[in-house]
């Protein structure tokens, strides 16, 4: 079997089980031959192994491969392990890029400490942030071998089974973690993952889930006590204010004009921004000052915790008058914009995404910007907050660009997920760095001569 069936197949005692069979009836008449015997076999829930054998090796990477990969895509198949008289567990993949790892690594692997059990129903169910499958159904006896793992000579075949399926499914991790995956801790990653689009079928954004549950929260809470301190009438002078007249006119602007934004407009929106103006060493807290070392620190428009300024702006340009569509990092020291040539051929994607996110699919818009962050930079220095307060600096961006964009007049229109396995795709390029936090559409304000389907 050739290199690419072992990463799709697993050599491991599974059962195949389809969600809907229905969904494995061939939209042809007559069926070919080898979709007549994969559909047989996956109705009557054979293993992998087996599956294997029924196809020469020319059909398995040609035909059935593809069509099996469609099939976990659409969230059709899950799996069972019975070593016994009993199914012991199952696994359902969450992505449609779903692979097995490589069982060889158990050896030198411990079980994740991103890994946890929790109820789902009446059921148990063992997840991580980094898997891309979810493990249900867990037998009573499985959560005390979870606490051993692992065990140099375990007495029951099942536990060595156990712990090289987790292997398969990616709940394992280095005994020595590298410094990039140290500076994660728990509750970051869990909250990183979950609130962003990485699922199956996943439910996200506004679907008002409990619409037909009960009726909407009150909008007004009544007032706290019944003791008023009157509050005087705001300066007239002040409120004449350039500052002022931008946060009373900033606006979430969705509607990006038929002729690009001019690069001189863009460049102005970035310096006042996002520039890092001032560069100084940055001391440590005062109690510390003996051992910590001082850390390089900024100056920006917005505010960043102990004055790191983790985040990084690159900006995905579809249309840009004086800027070629591309994928551009912002350097905030130089005030430039650096083309990154691998990954730009993808921004149509990203750019299609951010449509899609913004509710008008079919309207797109001009330049997207994508902030990341830096996180082992905030997570050197603090501990438990890192997450947090690189959200927080994120924020404070985000309301920095609103306010410079309402001055220029300029459109700006923060979007509410990103995808990860977009992200995830792009990474392995190695010119988008950080963790993805947010994106923003950006533009010339006004209305598009026709809609531009993607």
């Amino acid at each position: 079997m050739s290199d690419m069936l072992d990463v799709y197949f697993a050599p491991h005692t599974l059962r195949i089980h389809c969600r809907d069979a229905s969904q494995l009836q061939p939209r042809e008449q007559r069926a070919a031959t080898w979709q007549r015997r994969l559909r047989d076999a996956l109705h009557r829930s054979t293993s992998e192994a087996e599956l294997v054998h029924m196809f020469d090796r020319l059909e398995l990477e040609r035909l059935v491969l593809p069509y099996y990969r469609r099939l976990i895509e659409q969230n059709l198949l899950f799996f069972t392990w019975q070593p016994g008289d009993r199914a012991l567990l199952t696994i359902h993949p969450l992505t449609p890029d779903f692979t097995w790892q490589n069982p060889a690594l158990a050896c030198a692997n411990t079980l994740s400490r991103f890994a946890y059990v929790r109820r789902d129903g009446d059921r148990f169910c063992l997840e991580s942030p980094e898997a891309a499958c979810i493990i249900c159904d867990l037998a009573p006896e499985l959560g005390a071998w979870l606490l051993t793992l692992p065990e140099p000579e375990p007495a029951d075949d099942r536990y060595r089974q156990l712990f090289d399926l987790l292997a398969l499914t990616g709940f394992l991790e280095p005994r020595h973690e590298p410094p990039t995956r140290r500076y994660w801790e728990f509750h970051d990653r869990l909250f990183h993952t979950q609130s962003t689009i990485h699922r199956l079928n996943q439910p996200f954004g506004a679907t008002y889930r409990f619409a037909g549950d009960h009726a909407y929260p009150a909008a007004s809470q009544p007032p706290h006590t019944a003791q008023e301190c009157p509050l005087p009438a705001p300066d007239a002078e002040l409120l004449d204010t350039d500052m002022l007249r931008s946060l009373r006119a900033r606006r979430s602007i969705r509607q990006h004009g038929a002729r690009g934004m001019s690069l001189a407009a863009l460049s102005t929106l970035l310096f006042f921004a996002l520039n890092a103006s001032e560069a100084r060493s940055g001391g440590p807290d005062l109690e510390q000052a003996a051992a910590t070392p001082a850390l390089p620190t900024y100056t920006k428009a917005y505010p960043s915790a102990g004055g790191i300024h983790e985040l990084e702006f690159y900006l995905i340009v579809r249309l840009c008058d004086g800027l070629p569509a591309g994928i551009y990092a912002y350097d905030d020291k130089q005030h430039t914009l650096r083309h990154l040539p691998k990954v730009s051929p993808y921004g149509a994607h990203l750019i299609s995404n951010a449509a899609h996110q913004w509710g008008s699919p079919n309207r797109l818009p001009q330049m997207v910007m994508l902030i990341t962050s830096r996180l082992e930079q905030l997570a050197w220095k603090y501990e438990t907050i890192a997450y947090r307060l690189t959200l927080l600096n994120a924020g404070c961006a985000v309301q920095t660009l609103y306010l410079v964009s309402a001055s220029l007049g300029t459109a700006c229109c923060a979007l509410g997920g990103i995808n990860s396995l977009l992200m995830r795709f792009l990474d392995q390029f190695g010119e988008i760095r950080g963790v993805p936090l947010a994106q923003i559409a950006i533009g010339e304000a006004g209305t598009p001569a026709v809609d531009q389907v993607p």
